[in-house]
């Protein structure tokens, strides 16, 4: 069994009044036993959980519902949504300096949206003040998701 096969889906409740309108969001997770997992890829909606984080879940209403975080693993987790006026190259373009410190996103190529992952090895804050140069340039709005990293 290849390590996709294993994966299954967790669902993580969210609040509709936030920007998204969902109640709840679906990410991957890779089972560890004793109702623990990882998560596979960066909730676009939760708060205060990212990319590979160990949480708990457990069968509910046909679901595996999120429970609580288990361990942090020191991914940081923002949102980008691009703003109005705003086209993918322009997205495109200031993404390639958050890209080249090791960042990645997910979200439609040609969305408006994207979910960022900082990995641990990344220095956070400059990830950060590039993801705020940007909003100030009006290319994009940008949100902290989770901040993984220490804590001052």
């Amino acid at each position: 069994m290849d390590a996709k096969s294993a994966m299954v889906k967790l669902s993580i409740p969210t609040d509709p009044a936030d920007w998204h309108g969902v109640a709840m969001e679906h990410v991957w997770a890779t089972p560890l036993g004793d109702d623990l997992y990882v998560l596979e890829n960066s909730p676009g909606c939760a708060y205060g959980v990212s990319y590979r984080d160990i949480v708990v879940a457990q069968p509910e209403d046909g679901l595996l519902l999120f429970q609580r975080v288990h361990t942090h693993q020191g991914h940081s987790t923002y949102r980008i949504r691009l703003a109005q006026e705003a086209a993918l190259p322009d997205f495109q373009r200031h993404w390639q300096a958050i890209g080249a410190l090791g960042c990645t996103f997910e979200g439609e190529v040609g969305g408006r949206a994207y979910t960022v992952d900082v990995p641990p090895a990344t220095d956070v804050q400059t990830a950060y003040a590039l993801m705020q140069h940007g909003e100030e340039l009006g290319i994009w709005l940008f949100e902290e998701s989770h901040y993984g990293g220490a804590q001052p």
